[in-house]
């Protein structure tokens, strides 16, 4: 017979406490939880063994204890229990995480992302899916693109809009593996920091535009989900930690569920990151059109460009190669040389 398991609901109801008390129980490496989309799961055994356990412990002379709720049939040794508070938390082991979220095949989910940010960053995963969830929505901001500008996002990579068909779609690209791989190595060990936010807030939620390119995401993320600033700006940092170190893998493919997927290109000595839009994504932006109109992108007849510039993705190096009014105009002239020359054919038969 296979395993059963329960929710966080059941497993807490069956310890006569709430869900935060069952997370806390976690988090001090009580019991072992089990990532289930986006939610946890709870081997009942081992809830059966906690309740047990925690029954023999039990010291109601504890200075700091809470009383758990009415007892639950079937697990009565766990009923009055009082709840022990502790704290400090146990850590994560951030690097064994990230390692057992590279080992996955390819391509790395973003349920599975979701999955990691909760337990590093200790949020539930509503939480870390709300922040993955804003990212993707500021990402898609026609604001970002007016005036032909991109999202420009510091040692990660580049958002811009392009055609497809008659919809737009977004496109992305990273910074170059080998770049992101020594960034990687030169912040090693370093976490994000939060002094900013007491500057901010201080100064009643100031001007953001002062603000860095990410630190601004961070505020208006924590702004449409009415979700603490910390918090969303803890997620959002490991968020874009862990999505680099993906692309430092530079064979990973990443699967963003209905926006699209990331996977790694090649050019000459270099590679990086590029990004397939889902037409469930292309679906939430303008038609072209629109698009154009929006982000200045239209182009009227009277200053169309002689010749288009074609660069290399990564290098910059460029060629110039004739516009189809060009080549259509070089057509028209080869016509009439020819007709001129055959009239002068003739001409002399005569």
């Amino acid at each position: 017979m296979g395993k059963r398991y329960l929710t966080i609901e059941e497993a807490a109801a069956h310890l006569g406490i709430t869900p935060e008390e069952m997370m806390e129980l976690r988090n001090r490496g009580k019991i072992l939880r089990i990532p289930d989309r986006g939610t946890w799961k709870f081997d009942v055994d081992d809830v059966t063994e906690l309740a047990r356990t925690r029954a023999s412990q039990a010291t109601p002379s504890s200075v700091d204890v809470t009383e758990s709720a009415e007892p639950t049939e079937g697990i009565a040794a766990a009923v009055s229990t009082p709840v022990l508070r502790e704290s400090l938390e146990p850590v994560p082991d951030v690097d064994q995480l990230r390692r057992e979220l590279l080992a996955r095949r390819s391509p790395i989910t973003s349920q599975a992302i979701i999955d990691y940010l909760s337990v590093v960053c200790r949020v539930t995963g509503n939480d870390a899916e709300s922040v993955v969830d804003g990212f993707w929505n500021d990402a898609i901001d026609m604001g970002h693109y007016k005036d032909r500008r991109s999202l420009i996002i510091p040692h990660f990579g580049v958002f811009t809009l392009r055609r497809l068909d008659d919809q737009t779609g977004l496109a992305f690209t990273s910074r170059p593996v080998d770049s992101i791989r020594r960034r990687l190595q030169q912040r090693r060990g370093r976490t994000a920091s939060e002094q900013w936010i007491d500057y901010f807030q201080r100064s009643g939620n100031g001007d953001a535009t002062r603000l860095s390119v990410k630190r601004r995401m961070a505020v208006r993320i924590a702004s449409e989900t009415q979700r603490d600033l910390r918090q969303v700006h803890r997620v959002l940092w490991e968020l874009f930690d862990v999505v680099c170190e993906i692309f430092a893998s530079g064979e990973k493919k990443i699967r963003w569920a209905m926006r699209g997927e990331m996977a790694p290109l090649n050019w000459r000595d270099e590679s990086w990151y590029d990004f397939r839009c889902y037409r469930r994504l292309s679906a939430r932006l303008p038609d072209w059109a629109e698009t154009q109109e929006l982000t200045g992108r239209a182009v009227s007849r009277t200053t169309e460009i002689k010749h288009e510039t074609r660069t290399s993705p990564r290098t910059g190096h460029s060629r110039k190669t004739p516009s189809r009014q060009t080549q259509d105009t070089g057509c028209l002239v080869t016509v009439l040389v020819t007709i001129i020359a055959l009239a002068g054919v003739l001409a002399v038969a005569v």
